[in-house]
């Protein structure tokens, strides 16, 4: 017998032999059924509402964070967030606790950046020196 030979499988709901995709091979439990298809999905939901209990809620309160505020491109980070849904959700204590964590977050990094580019201007004028035509006309004389 051909050892790349495909064998036939059992269906763990239906019990019916079906002949496994190549891709997914030992893997592949479940025949093409609906039915099949539909019990083998909700078995894996309900596995990983064992393996993790809270992400069905988690996602849930995410979502609702951000409901309506896909769109903002604004400069104001904390405008992208339902503040009244998180207070709702972990209380006035922590989200006092988690705005000033944001504020000091965002504080440095804007300071960061601004001492990032004063250096990077630096050293592109040391890599690029280039002669002014005179004080009035700015502009580079060409090389």
């Amino acid at each position: 017998m051909n050892r790349h030979m495909r064998r036939r499988k059992r269906c763990r709901f239906c019990g019916d032999l079906f002949w496994p995709d190549r891709r997914i091979g030992k893997k592949q439990y479940t025949c093409s059924k609906p039915e099949c298809q539909r019990k083998r999905h909700n078995h894996n939901c309900k596995e990983l509402r064992k393996k993790k209990p809270t992400a069905e809620r988690e996602r849930r309160l995410v979502e609702r964070l951000h409901r309506g505020k896909e769109d903002i491109k604004s400069s104001e980070p904390r405008e992208a967030l339902q503040w009244d849904v998180a207070r709702d959700s972990i209380g006035v204590e922590t989200l006092v606790v988690v705005e000033e964590i944001v504020r000091l977050v965002r504080s440095g990094l804007r300071d960061e950046i601004k001492t990032e580019l004063t250096v990077f201007k630096a050293k592109i004028i040391q890599q690029f020196p280039f002669k002014w035509r005179d004080s009035i006309d700015r502009r580079p004389v060409p090389s």
